[in-house]
């Protein structure tokens, strides 16, 4: 009887354990899915990412996690879901502030707060600040209408995670380099974008802006380019460009690019002019052709004084820089580079670089 009663005991310890477990199980991996379940709900954290909102600024001390997870109602009744069920704690039982993220064109999806049928599931994003390096715990609790649920809980490491934060700023700095600044084309090259092209369209461009300057000179595009193209290997060398994150999302982002570069308001025309009037004075009785020949020689001389020109900000650039926007699609980040209203700041980015030479 004694071990018949033993047995019993330890059984009916096990029972309770297992008990237990079904009452509220949890279990994750190392690339940060968890899952945990009460029996009556189930919590699954699918992915997660870090993400910078609009108008918010990231820091090594202060980060926005992105949690994508999804809700299983197992019961057969209606149960209530909102973001606001969901909260994160740290170690000490501190209660993380959480964050909204509008986005209505890039596929980012919160939370949204309704109703489950029976049998059914929903998914989308909670955001809440975190630290790295720091352990967390989210709490769910759901509301079948009748009574609360009991809390379904899953550990969340937040150094689990992908933080995307340098490789966008990297990929901007990747863009601008190789495009407005000439740098050698990296076959290896992260963007879909194909910059070889891009940055000869942009000498083109920037040629044909530089050849408007001129009224009654007209030069040939092989006198254009040489100066484009000086332009751009002196400038390479001077500007210096600042990279920051506006925004970042799991499938796009817009990097703030502020650059000092040359300006051609900056540019000594003036020398030039005058040098070309103590060359040439009293040797022309054709002010047409006079003219002609002093913008003739003004383009020749302009790759001389670019050595010489400060770099500075662009006038009228907003003070954090100008928005380039990238997005993500199969795997793949693009620089939207397509001249439309709606990418305003891309071509005022490709003008500041063009020395600011208007179309």
């Amino acid at each position: 009887m004694v071990k018949m009663k033993r047995v019993w005991q330890f059984g009916a310890v096990g029972l309770a354990s297992m008990m237990l477990l079904a009452g509220c199980s949890s279990k994750s991996n190392k690339e940060g899915q968890a899952t945990a379940s009460t029996g009556a709900v189930g919590l699954s954290v699918k992915s997660g990412v870090y993400v910078v909102p609009d108008g918010k600024k990231a820091s090594d001390s202060k980060k926005y996690l992105a949690l994508n997870i999804k809700i299983d109602n197992k019961t057969k009744k209606a149960l209530s879901v909102s973001s606001y069920d969901m909260s994160l704690y740290d170690k000490d039982g501190n209660k993380m502030a959480d964050t909204s993220v509008y986005d209505d064109d890039n596929g980012f999806q919160e939370l949204e707060s309704g109703n489950i049928s029976g049998g059914k599931s929903t998914t989308g994003y909670v955001v809440f600040n975190v630290q790295k390096g720091q352990e967390y715990e989210l709490h769910y609790k759901g509301n079948d209408g009748e009574e609360k649920q009991k809390d379904v809980k899953v550990k969340i490491d937040a150094d689990k995670y992908p933080d995307h934060t340098k490789q966008m700023t990297k990929l901007a700095k990747e863009y601008v380099d190789q495009v407005f600044l000439g740098a050698k084309a990296d076959d290896k090259a992260a963007l879909t974008n194909d910059l070889q092209k891009e940055h000869d369209d942009f000498k083109t461009a920037f040629a044909e802006r530089l050849g408007k300057q001129f009224d009654n000179y007209k030069p040939s595009t092989a006198e254009l380019q040489k100066v484009v193209t000086s332009f751009n290997q002196i400038n390479a060398k001077k500007a210096t460009v600042e990279y920051s994150v506006a925004e970042m999302l799991p499938k796009a982002a817009i990097i703030y690019v502020k650059p000092e570069v040359i300006n051609f308001d900056d540019v000594d025309f003036e020398a030039i002019i005058d040098d070309f009037t103590d060359k040439n004075e009293d040797k022309y009785d054709d002010y047409e052709k006079a003219t002609q020949d002093a913008e003739k020689y003004l383009l020749q001389q302009l790759p001389t004084k670019f050595e010489s020109a400060k770099v500075s900000t662009p006038e009228y650039m907003d003070g954090e820089g100008y928005k380039v926007k990238l997005v993500k699609e199969k795997g793949k980040w693009t620089v939207d580079s397509e001249d439309s209203s709606d990418n305003y700041d891309f071509g005022e980015l490709q003008t500041a670089f063009m020395g600011g030479l208007d179309d």
